[in-house]
């Protein structure tokens, strides 16, 4: 999803609770997502109602989160070794999909992780 430097754009998220662990990745209201079984970056200004597709089910496993989609079961966020995005749709919960995660700040009702 771009530069894999600490200081890139995507590299960073403000992650925001939704409970039942359910979350939403966003960097500057660019929202991860899950759309027609492609990972996707969705804009949705400040404010904006925000759909279905940004909602994202974490999972624990072997000390990595995995992101499952909401809206579409079994469809994972997933990363090829090339640094490529894997298409939801054929990513499982395997190796692909599995994020170390780095807590940068901690607020109240959102987190900021380097992924």
């Amino acid at each position: 999803m771009g530069d894999v430097a600490n200081t890139a754009r995507n590299a960073h998220w403000t992650v925001v609770n939704e409970g039942n662990n359910v979350v939403r990745l966003h960097n500057n209201f660019n929202y991860l997502a899950i759309v027609n079984g492609a990972t996707v970056v969705m804009n949705s200004p400040q404010g904006s109602p925000l759909g279905v597709e940004s909602r994202l089910c974490l999972y624990e496993s072997q000390c990595f989160m995995i992101l499952e989609s909401v809206r579409e079961p079994g469809r994972h966020v997933g990363i090829l070794p090339d640094g490529m995005l894997k298409p939801a749709l054929a990513c499982g919960k395997e190796v692909h999909a599995m994020f170390g995660v780095q807590l940068v700040v901690r607020l109240r009702k959102a987190c900021f992780l380097a992924l």
